[in-house]
Parts: C-alpha cells; structure tokens; sequence
C-alpha cells in the first residue's frame, strides 16, 4: 500500500459501512481507526507493558 493510501475493511460483504480504516504513514507504520467508534488502535512498545494493545482518541503528539 502507497503511503497516504486508505483501505477499508467490511466485515459483511453485503453491508459497505466499514469496520476499520487503515492509513499508511510510512514504512511500516499504519494509522488504524474503527470506524463506529473513530478510535485509534495503540499499543504499548515496552515488554514491561506486555505489548499490549489499547484503543484510545486521536493524539496529535505522534507517539
């Protein structure tokens, strides 16, 4: 995927509203947002977190 590009994933073929939209910003790096509840999908970097993954508001802070 081109960085910039959004794609959309449906759960049901027959319903179009998207479930999910998922933006790459760069190598490797997504923008990921569900799209009922406009929450971001975050997760932790440290192994003191366990890895673990959050959903949370938009941050302007790039982190």
């Amino acid at each position: 995927m081109p960085s910039g590009s959004v794609s959309q994933v449906h759960v049901d073929r027959n319903d179009l509203t998207p479930v999910i939209n998922a933006q790459r910003l760069s190598d490797g790096e997504y923008r990921i947002r569900q799209a009922s509840s406009s929450r971001y999908l975050d997760a932790y970097r440290s192994a003191g977190y366990g890895y673990a993954v959050v959903t949370r508001d938009r941050q302007s802070d790039g982190t």
